[in-house]
C-alpha cells in the first residue's frame, strides 16, 4: 500500500516512541528523525508496519563493517527476517539478526612455563604470553585480525580468526628475538559458547590445547581461550 501526502510532499510512515509505546504516525524524514524514530521512506503507508517488532537489514557500522542489525518497523510483505528489537531503532546487532559480526575478540593463553635458570627473563616471558586479562584484537570487517602490544623491552603479536577458519596464536619477543610463541589451529579447537549470535562468525567463542609453540619455554600443556566481544 502507497501514501499519498495531501500536501503534496514527501511523508511516509515512521516508527518511534509515543507516551512509552512505539506508533507509527506519517511523517517527513526530517520530522522523523527529530523523533528519533525510523524513516521507512517516501510514500510508505503506516498500515504496513508493525512497529513493535522489526526486520533484519543490512547497516553499515562504525567501523564501516556490513552487519544485519534489526531496523524497527515489520512489513511482511518486504522483511525476509522478523526480528525483536530489543533496543531504540538500530540497535547493536542481536542473536535472531543473521549476518551481524562482533567486531573484536579477546585472546588468552595459559599454560606456557618457562625454565630456562633465568628467574626474571621467565617470569616475565611467562606473564606475557600467560596474561590472565588477555589481549584484545580488532577484527575489522574480516573475522580475523593482528595486534601488537609494547611492554618494555619486550613486544606481543596475537593473532585470531574467528570467521570459516578458527585459529589464534601468541608470540613473546625481547628486542626483536622470539622468546615464546603457541598456535591454536583449526580442527583442534572447540566452541565455548553455541549460542553467539553472530552469524557471519557462527561462533566466536572457542578454546583449546595449543597445537604448537616454541621459543625458550614449554607449551605441552598451554591452551589459548578466545572470547568474541
Amino acid at each position: 500500500m502507497s501514501y499519498t501526502d495531501p500536501c503534496g510532499c514527501c511523508k511516509g510512515a515512521c516508527c518511534h516512541l509515543s507516551a512509552g509505546s512505539y506508533v507509527c504516525t506519517q511523517e517527513t524524514a526530517a520530522d522523523c528523525a527529530t523523533l528519533g524514530g525510523v524513516y521507512k521512506g517516501s510514500g510508505t503507508d503506516c498500515a504496513d508496519f508493525d512497529c513493535t517488532s522489526g526486520c533484519c537489514e543490512p547497516v553499515t557500522n562504525d567501523d564501516g563493517c556490513v552487519v544485519y542489525q534489526c531496523v524497527r518497523g515489520y512489513n511482511s510483505t518486504a522483511c525476509g527476517t522478523e526480528c525483536d528489537p530489543v533496543a531504540d531503532a538500530v540497535s547493536d546487532p542481536v542473536p535472531d539478526c543473521s549476518g551481524g559480526g562482533t567486531s573484536s575478540a579477546r585472546v588468552t593463553g595459559s599454560g606456557y612455563t618457562m625454565s630456562t635458570g633465568d628467574a626474571t627473563y621467565d617470569s616475565d616471558v611467562e606473564s606475557l604470553i600467560n596474561f590472565t586479562g588477555g589481549y584484545l584484537v580488532d577484527l575489522g570487517c574480516t573475522g580475523s585480525g593482528t595486534a601488537n602490544f609494547d611492554s618494555g623491552d619486550y613486544s606481543v603479536v596475537v593473532f585470531v580468526g574467528v570467521a570459516s577458519v578458527r585459529s589464534a596464536s601468541i608470540s613473546v619477543y625481547k628486542f626483536g628475538a622470539l622468546s615464546a610463541f603457541m598456535t591454536l589451529t583449526p580442527s583442534a579447537e572447540s566452541a565455548t559458547n553455541t549460542a553467539c549470535g553472530w552469524a557471519v562468525y557462527p561462533c566466536s567463542d572457542y578454546n583449546g590445547t595449543v597445537t604448537s609453540y616454541g621459543g625458550d619455554g614449554d607449551g605441552t600443556s598451554a591452551q589459548i581461550d578466545v572470547q568474541g566481544v
